[in-house]
């Protein structure tokens, strides 16, 4: 999906098998769960199919990379993104079973920390927010946000959206989003 997203951009795409990388397998459950071990894991269908631009690292490897301050950019999904670019989204309270994983280690590990996530909740509340309400992921970490509606870039100036859907007002972007947004510098002097 991210290479999808960013064709251009990519020059190479390190995913740990589960991750969900790379189109999904046609062959049978018990080989897929064989490549899978191998890769120190356990995961039936996760580890996908060779494709350009794309290698995967062991458990322990892509978490030496995570650590160590090796990766340019980790795309994350979110629940909450904050107008200071704290990232919720590993847990949502109440009930839900708490299942963090790496993002913790991403979220603080990368260089550049962007996110993809719809603009909106199921209940039409914005997904970027004045301060989460989630408990955290990381804190002040998130660079940029992509949604289904723009492109929003965290600065100290304040959030600054670009990249609007065709035919999408920054007014209407602005109504739904609920926090303070600026229009990218290109898209004020227009």
């Amino acid at each position: 999906k991210v290479t999808g997203a960013f064709p251009a951009l990519i020059r190479s795409i390190s995913s740990r098998p589960g991750a969900g990388a790379g189109p999904i397998p046609s062959m049978p459950f018990s080989l897929c769960r064989k490549i899978s071990r191998s890769f120190g894991r356990w995961f039936p269908t996760s580890v996908g199919m060779p494709m350009p631009k794309l290698t995967y690292a062991p458990s322990g490897m892509s978490f030496a990379m995570m650590r160590g301050r090796h990766l340019d950019i980790a795309v994350l999904g979110a629940f909450q993104v904050s107008v200071s670019g704290d990232l919720a989204n590993w847990h949502t309270g109440g009930d839900a079973i708490p299942a963090v994983g790496g993002a913790m280690d991403l979220a603080v590990g990368a260089k550049n920390v962007w996110v993809m996530m719809e603009h909106l909740t199921k209940s039409g509340e914005s997904k970027i927010v004045e301060r989460c309400t989630y408990p955290l992921t990381g804190i002040g970490v998130v660079k940029r946000i992509y949604t289904d509606l723009a492109v929003i870039d965290i600065t100290p100036r304040g959030l600054i959206a670009s990249r609007l859907v065709t035919g999408f007002a920054f007014d209407e972007l602005q109504r739904l989003t609920g926090v303070p947004l600026s229009p990218s510098g290109a898209r004020a002097a227009a």
